[in-house]
């Protein structure tokens, strides 16, 4: 796993949180200042620790391909952690 995958899949993670949560929110009126900022941070908590664990754990070593591709092609925060969990 190089630094650019550990990066690829962290912009996934993120573009996947950022489109879960944007399902969510109402439609109609406007989302509060708060729930936004809030939103926001955990979007980059996700991204942040997988970055870190990324490159303490994976980052260097051999890793299954297709568990890298399954993240990747997964539409949902729920199915990135399955992806994760079929291997083991």
């Amino acid at each position: 796993m190089t630094q650019a995958d550990c990066d690829r899949v962290g912009k996934h993670m993120r573009s996947v949180w950022d489109a879960e949560a944007a399902a969510v929110a109402p439609k109609e009126g406007p989302v509060s200042e708060r729930a936004r900022l809030v939103i926001k941070a955990e979007g980059d908590r996700i991204e942040n620790d997988w970055s870190a664990d990324c490159k303490r754990e994976l980052e260097g070593r051999k890793v299954d391909d297709k568990e890298v591709e399954c993240i990747l092609k997964a539409g949902s925060i729920a199915a990135i952690q399955l992806c994760a969990h079929e291997k083991r």
